[in-house]
């Protein structure tokens, strides 16, 4: 993720809280959505940018998980997601997102 986003992340938790955001990602492999999943929810790992040592345990999803395909009307989600999402590894996508929670889960904080 991006200084900037991280940035624009940070501000939005301010104005708004954490508890009224949620972030969706669209990463194309599991690695990269992991590392933003984890910079959202635990702060930066690379401890660069505005989201370094902040906690803010934002909720955090991606296209292809089950929860997102079931809060997109179908018709939306086969049009605009479902093609994109169709052609990646959703196993291991899956299976990083748990990881990510799995994790956050162990801190004993809650989001």
């Amino acid at each position: 993720m991006d200084l900037e986003d991280q940035w624009k992340i940070a501000k939005l938790v301010e104005r708004h809280g954490r508890s009224d955001l949620l972030v969706l990602l669209g990463c194309p492999d599991a690695e990269s959505s992991q590392i933003q999943a984890e910079t959202v929810t635990l702060g930066d790992p690379s401890m660069v940018g505005s989201l370094t040592a902040s906690r803010h345990f934002l909720e955090v999803y991606h296209l292809v998980e089950p929860e997102v395909r079931q809060a997109v009307p179908h018709a939306v989600y086969a049009r605009y997601i479902g093609e994109y999402a169709a052609k990646l590894d959703t196993d291991s996508l899956l299976k990083r997102m748990r990881d990510v929670r799995a994790l956050v889960a162990t801190t004993g904080e809650t989001p």
